[in-house]
């Protein structure tokens, strides 16, 4: 996400404008890649992309990088002729992160000194625990995964909604406004979203939707959802973890949602990275097999979805991958 304010240290914010301060990179923005081309051999020419005016550009590269985030770059693959599918791996063993959140409510009480901490109106909350990244033997699960306490997102329309929609059925006039008063006046929210393993299998895959066309009239990818039933035991394991901390912290109402749900905007795999082309779709520095100068550089290229958030592992396997094609200039490869 930007930053109206450009104080989130994100890659828009930091690394493309001192790339571009270096007179060496150019941004086109409202631009679409419709394609790689392949070139004779076992390089790809560069892309055809289309501008926001309409018009169609082949752009000619020396080496192309696909970072479009896992969905997007099996998709533009797919529309480039199957790039890195020789093997039918590439879309296959996708992922995204098992998720499940605890919830706390601590009510203000008469207790002046609780009140005063909990009415303190800082915005944020950010607490991550990973104490339970590695079960003990019998705690039912072979890997747990991470913790991460915050205040409810979506600002007070989103969780006046959610107030609004808590219960049985949508809370209306009396109810409403009492409910509404008591979770902006007399008590605080503390959540707890916790992340675990997304098992990768063959089922969970990304494909060519052979109906649904984008507005450049391009198949749109369609996901196929596969879960293995150890997803749902972790994420029962790290709630009720979570619900045991906020009970310790002296929360006065815990309660459990969202049990073996799942992250849609952390997707993984589907350009996994592996010696053998037989399983995998690009080699150890991520560059696609039988294609020397075609490189994919995000979270597809992962074959485990981990515990945590894979954002600061793309990033620093993307400085990676970098310097390996760096290193393919000053060597002439390309």
């Amino acid at each position: 996400f930007g930053c109206e304010a450009g104080a989130k240290s994100s890659t828009l914010r930091t690394l493309i404008p001192a790339a571009e301060k270096t007179g060496k990179c150019r941004v086109i923005p409202k631009a679409m890649v419709l394609r790689i081309n392949s070139a004779a051999g076992d390089r790809v020419s560069g892309v055809t992309y289309r501008d926001a005016d309409g018009a169609d550009h082949e752009l000619r590269a020396r080496v192309v990088v696909v970072a479009c985030s896992a969905i997007e770059s099996i998709r533009l693959l797919l529309l480039s002729d199957g790039l890195g599918n020789a093997e039918g791996q590439l879309g296959q063993h996708v992922m995204f992160s098992t998720l499940s959140k605890a919830h706390g409510s601590f009510h203000f009480r008469d207790d002046a000194g609780r009140a005063r901490m909990l009415r303190d109106d800082a915005p944020f909350l950010g607490r991550s625990v990973l104490d339970y990244y590695m079960p003990r033997p019998g705690d039912g699960v072979q890997k747990g995964g991470a913790l991460n306490f915050l205040f409810p997102p979506g600002g007070p329309i989103g969780q006046s909604i959610r107030v609004a929609l808590r219960g049985s059925g949508l809370r209306w006039g009396r109810e409403l406004k009492q409910a509404l008063r008591f979770y902006w006046h007399e008590q605080k929210q503390i959540d707890c979203e916790t992340f675990g393993e997304y098992l990768a299998n063959p089922g969970t895959r990304v494909e060519l939707d052979p109906d649904v066309r984008d507005r450049f009239g391009l198949p749109v990818a369609r996901i196929v959802i596969d879960r293995h039933p150890h997803d749902a035991a972790v994420s029962r394991y790290l709630a009720e973890k979570a619900e045991e901390m906020l009970s310790e912290a002296g929360a006065d109402r815990v309660w459990k949602s969202a049990i073996a749900g799942r992250t849609m905007h952390l997707p993984m795999g589907g350009c996994r990275m592996g010696n053998d082309p037989r399983s995998s779709v690009v080699d150890r520095l991520c560059r696609v097999h039988q294609r020397k100068n075609l490189f994919v550089s995000d979270g597809s290229v992962f074959v485990s979805s981990g515990g945590v958030p894979p954002t600061h592992t793309i990033l620093a396997n993307a400085f990676r991958v970098g310097v390996a094609i760096r290193d393919g200039f000053v060597r002439r490869d390309w």
